[in-house]
This record gives structure tokens, sequence and C-alpha cells, in this order.
């Protein structure tokens, strides 16, 4: 077997496995191979790799296409999976839509992505195209959001700031228990509706709480799009489980009385005791209707650093910086500007950063999910930053250059650190260092 057909062979078994799928593949290259029909072959490819991750496949097919069909098969066949990142940007005026329909989400099991463009609209006029995946929103990974968040998250500001990547594809689903499909977007005239709604449980109010046995069953409703308000994670001080990392104040799980440290046994019917990070978000974001099973600290004997936390996140050290500090806020200790739920338990750095250019990436603020905190979502690389070492993503940006980054919004925060930069060559920051490693994987909030 030449190299060639070893490597389609590994491809087909990595992407297809050995089923009936696989055996009709390759009779369709047989075929192919008999009465080389390019436009027969490349229809029949489209109902067997009509998935993004076997769009791959058409690739290395063309192969074995003689050269003076390769162009012709070149335009037959759908676009690969775009290695470009695309920025789009997008401002709300006056009762103008936007011009774009999404579907999908995480409680489907896929990315969100834009089923529907309409002509002339303002998303049309900025690129925007049907098949597009949408990965951020104003900072904002989306690879863990269901859709109601999403569409919450795009209704906060009126500046949306969508990075996409073009796809070709779009997932469908005509039932509720029907699986997921997937169109090329040059094949199908997509309907304007989304995937069907799941059916929800009837609970009389947003949030229902009940308590047995020392574990708390709380009962969530989240099918408005209201936010949970509440971050997890997972191996807390080394600890197996999952944990709620933070709760915003008068949120839903603030209301349902879930507590910073609690250990989240059960979502929606599956054990998580000893799950991954990976399998939490899925179960918690299965349904808009959320159930959970939770114990306290108490209860689970978390570690004695995180029970000084819990006793001591309501008494303050000192007020709250104020929007701009005199020149000594940089000789000060830095524990003395911030309450003891503000540090959260984190180590705060002082960092003096010369650079030219904004070159990390924040996310957050004042009316987002991440609870009015300004964090760092990336960091370039070999920027100012990067080399520097001391600024990394998870990093909470608490104090810049004299001013309070907590509770203010993302535009400001960006405006701010811009402007001083291109002032002075510099800026001088506190930030709160994250406790986990790699704070996108490890650490999410609803």
């Amino acid at each position: 077997m030449d190299r060639r057909a070893n490597d389609f062979h590994t491809t087909v078994q990595m992407l297809i496995g050995d089923g009936e799928e696989k055996a009709k593949l390759y009779q369709i290259m047989r075929d192919y191979h008999r009465n080389k029909n390019l436009t027969d072959l490349v229809t029949k490819l489209k109902v067997i790799l009509c998935t993004p991750k076997r769009l791959a496949v058409f690739q290395i097919i063309r192969q074995f296409v003689p050269p003076a069909q390769q162009q012709q098969y070149d335009v037959l066949c759908p676009p690969q999976i775009s290695k470009e990142i695309r920025k789009v940007r997008l401002v709300r005026k006056d009762v103008e839509p936007l011009g774009f329909r999404i579907r999908g989400g995480a409680e489907y099991g896929v990315g969100v992505y834009i089923s529907e463009v309409f002509p002339k609209s303002q998303a049309d006029r900025q690129g925007l195209k049907a098949g597009d995946e949408i990965l951020r929103v104003n900072g904002f990974k989306l690879s863990q959001a269901i859709q109601s968040e999403v569409v919450a998250l795009m209704n906060i500001r009126r500046d949306l700031v969508i990075k996409v990547r073009s796809v070709g594809m779009t997932p469908i689903k005509n039932g509720a228990t029907d699986p997921i499909k997937w169109k090329f977007v040059t094949d199908v005239a997509f309907a304007a509706t989304s995937f069907l709604d799941d059916v929800l449980d009837s609970f009389e109010s947003p949030v229902q709480s009940e308590k047995r046995s020392g574990k708390n069953t709380v009962k969530i409703d989240l099918s408005k799009g209201d936010p949970l308000g509440c971050g997890i994670s997972t191996n807390e001080s080394g600890n197996h489980g999952v944990f709620v990392h933070r709760v915003s104040a008068g949120s839903l799980a603030d209301k349902a009385g879930i507590k910073p440290g609690n250990q989240i046994l059960e979502a929606n019917g599956v054990d998580l005791t000893n799950a991954s990070h990976a399998d939490a978000i899925k179960a918690i974001k299965s349904r808009t209707s959320l159930v959970m099973v939770l114990v306290s600290k108490e209860v689970t004997a978390v570690t004695n650093r995180q029970h000084k936390q819990r006793t001591s996140n309501d008494t303050p050290k000192k007020p709250a910086a104020p929007s701009v500090t005199g020149e000594n806020w940089w000789t000060n200790p830095p524990e003395n500007m911030f309450t003891d739920r503000q540090i959260d338990g984190r180590d705060l750095r002082k960092i003096e950063l010369k650079c030219n250019q904004l070159d990390f990436e924040v996310e957050g603020g004042k009316n987002s999910p991440l609870m009015g905190k300004i964090m760092v979502s990336d960091v370039q690389p070999d920027g100012a930053a990067d080399k520097s070492g001391q600024i990394n993503k998870g990093d909470q940006i608490m104090l810049v250059d004299g001013k309070t980054f907590i509770d203010i919004s993302l535009k400001e925060a960006e405006t701010f650190l811009e402007g001083q930069i291109k002032k002075n060559g510099k800026i001088r920051v506190i930030v709160a260092v994250s406790h986990i490693k790699n704070f996108s994987d490890d650490v999410t909030f609803f």
C-alpha cells in the first residue's frame, strides 16, 4: 500500500470508523474509479462527509482525482473550515435589527452558528455569512454557552465585537429527540427558526430549594435567559468533585442559597462526584430547567483556608478603592485597598509593564456573566505582557494607574488601558493571581 492510500485509510478510520458509512465511502470511490463521473462523486461524498470534522476527507480524496479534473473537483467540493478568525463589529442603531439568526449551543453539543443573514442588513454589510461559527462575543468564549446565554450576552451591549470562522455548515434538528445533523450552506434554504426549545418543567417561581439530610436540592428556571450567576471549578485545593467557585449577589444562584465552596453532587440527574469539568458543564447546561444537589463546605470538609475565606468574605479590611486614588496607591500594601470578598483568597501582584500597545485581551466587566470583574482572557505571544511572565490568563485586573477596575464596563477598562499606554508608554497594574492554571478550561461562569 502506497503512502497516499495509507494516509487515506488512516483518516477514514479516525473520522468515520468501521461501520456502514465506511463501506459506502469505499463503494463511492470504486464507482468513481470506474466511471470518472466527478459530479456524481462529489454529490455522494457530501452525504457521507456531512459533518465539520469530516470535511478534511474531501482534501485527501483530491489526490486520487486525475489532474485534469482537480480544478473542477475544487469547484464542486465544499470549502474547508477556514483557519482565519475574522473580527466583526456590529453597533445597534435605534430599532434597526442586526440582521442575522443563530442556532446551536452547548445544550445541543455543538457550537453556535449563524444560520441566516438578511440581505442588505448590517450583518450582511459587515461580512457575516451563514455557516460562520461564532467563537467569541465581546471577549467571551462561546464553546460552553447555551443558546439563551448567547442571546442574553448579545443584548447586554450596543456594541458587539464578534469573532467568527467560516465552517460552511450549519447544524439542524427537526425535533427535540432527533439527532443533530449538518447541512452545507450552499445546499439548503435555512428555516428562520432555530432548534426546537427543550420541554421545560413548570416551576411556580424561577428558584426553588429543599434541604434534606445535609443536602440541598435546588431547582432553577433558566428559560428566560437570565444568567445563573455563579462559576464552577474542578479539583479545588486537590479535592475531587465539582465546586462552586463564585456567586454573584442577587443572582438566581444567590437566591437559591448556593454558596462559594458548595460541592455539586448532581446536576439534572447526572452524578458529578468524580466528573470532569467538561462533563459537569454538559450536565448543568443540558436543560433550561436546572436541578442540582449540593452539599455545604462543612459537610465536605473543605480545607481550612477555604473555611477562613467563607467566614471572612463579608468582613472588609478597608473600603474598596475609589475610582481614582492618589499617587501613594503604588506604595501602599495592595491588600489594604480591597475587601476580603474582592481578594477572594488570591495573591495580589504589583506589575509595572513597559509597552507601546495593549498586548493582552480582557473580558467581563459590569453587567456581564463575570459579575463586574475585568479578567485577562488572552495574552499575545512575545508581547510585553507575555515576556514579563507576570500577567496570565485568568488573572483579575484590580487596579490600573490608580483607577479601580472593579465593577466598571469592559469598554471603559479597554479605553483606559489603551489611553494610559499611549500616554505613558507603560502601565502600573495590580492583579489578583488566578488560582487556576488554565482559566478557560478549569473555571466556567454561568
